[in-house]
């Protein structure tokens, strides 16, 4: 009987058990179906991104950390002239030289920053120009890490750069030498007959001599920056930013003496910067100019100079500016007016200073709600160097 109730028990072990592989199989089978969907659709996600990669006009590859290649796009090889087969597994120094390429991901390093461009030209092709966008890889489980490259061919929009420059020197030259003649035949002419002239028509010289001054300097701003625009680099040195600013208020002191206001330059810190001194002189004379210009009769304005953290400021604080002139300022500052109304109101002159100031590293801030507030800064000599390396 003991042996008939454990055959028994074995018996409904058995069933059970054959039961529960039925559920597990049915789970398996259940499980299975949906990973292979998701598989398919995974696939067909990765055929679809592969066709936008390979459709983009930018060449693409993706490295490891040590820029040895794993996969490329149709745009690179075509740009490159080289073969799929042939890019992986091999380094990308043998596109993009060694020495740029180690030299700029050490500086994204030191900077901690994502991503960053450069511009390069292959050895065995100087006249082509490469524009590179590099960004990291992040790791994942079944991924180490890496970079990302967009390469770009700007080899023609440089060009047209250069000779768009080219032209814009050539005629704002042409046009200065004209309008040099003739403000000092207008000026020996004033001299001559101002004597004769009633209070209209002496009116009438000034604003002819001032209309001529503005045009004068704004064909000398087109000379100094058009070359910028072309992508040639700024001739940079270490400058003493209150001396600049100095021989800044000493070119302007003349204006400033018939205007009657009053400039005080309060030095808190003094300091260095790495910055193109010519052309940086040249934005902080015409925005100082325009500041005076807006400012009241007997009014102030005080420039100060100081360090913070890793920066050095000049500060520009004129509290004797209406508050209607504060926000055309703003205005012009934002490049909202037509070219020949900024022209009008030295407005060009404000806006081409602050691109001045951001192409030299620096950073150009305007208040205007209680008072008018200009705030530049820039990096301190050393941080300067290590960006600019």
């Amino acid at each position: 009987m003991d042996q008939d109730l454990s055959f028994e028990k074995i018996q409904n072990r058995l069933t059970r058990t054959q039961e529960q592989i039925l559920v597990y199989s049915r789970d398996f089978a259940r499980i299975y179906r949906k990973e292979k969907e998701q598989r398919a659709h995974a696939e067909e996600m990765h055929q679809k991104l592969l066709a936008v990669v390979n459709s983009m006009s930018e060449g693409m590859v993706a490295t490891d950390k040590n820029m040895i290649i794993q996969e490329v796009n149709s745009s690179f090889v075509n740009m490159f002239k080289t073969r799929q087969q042939e890019c992986l597994g091999t380094s990308l120094r043998q596109f993009v030289p060694a020495e740029k390429l180690t030299r700029y991901l050490m500086l994204k390093n030191q900077i901690q920053h994502p991503s960053m461009d450069f511009e390069f030209s292959p050895v065995d092709k100087k006249e082509t120009v490469y524009w590179v966008f590099v960004s990291d890889l992040s790791a994942t489980d079944t991924i180490e890490g890496g970079f990302v490259f967009l390469f770009r061919d700007v080899t023609d929009s440089k060009g047209f750069e250069r000779l768009k420059s080219q032209f814009i020197k050539f005629a704002s030259q042409e046009i200065c030498v004209p309008l040099n003649g003739l403000l000092g035949l207008t000026e020996q002419f004033y001299e001559n007959v101002r004597t004769k002239l009633s209070k209209e028509e002496l009116s009438y010289f000034n604003f002819l001599k001032k209309s001529g001054r503005s045009l004068q300097s704004l064909i000398e701003d087109m000379i100094q920056i058009s070359p910028l625009h072309s992508g040639e680099k700024l001739n940079k040195t270490l400058v003493k930013l209150d001396n600049l600013m100095v021989d800044v208020l000493r070119k302007l002191e003349d204006e400033i003496h018939n205007q009657e206001i009053q400039i005080q330059f309060e030095v808190q810190d003094s300091g260095s910067i790495f910055i193109d001194q010519d052309l940086l002189g040249r934005a902080l004379f015409n925005m100082q100019k325009i500041l005076s210009t807006y400012t009241l009769v007997d009014g102030t304005i005080t420039i100060e100079m100081f360090q913070s953290g890793k920066g050095l400021y000049l500060r520009f604080t004129c509290p004797d500016i209406v508050p209607n002139d504060r926000k055309e300022l703003q205005k012009m500052v934002n490049s909202q007016f037509s070219l020949r109304e900024r022209m009008e109101d030295f407005g060009i002159g404000l806006a081409l200073a602050k691109e001045i100031i951001e192409w030299n590293g620096g950073k150009f801030k305007i208040e205007t709600e209680k008072e008018l507030v200009i705030e530049l800064a820039f990096p301190s000599w050393s941080e300067s160097l290590r960006i600019s390396a």
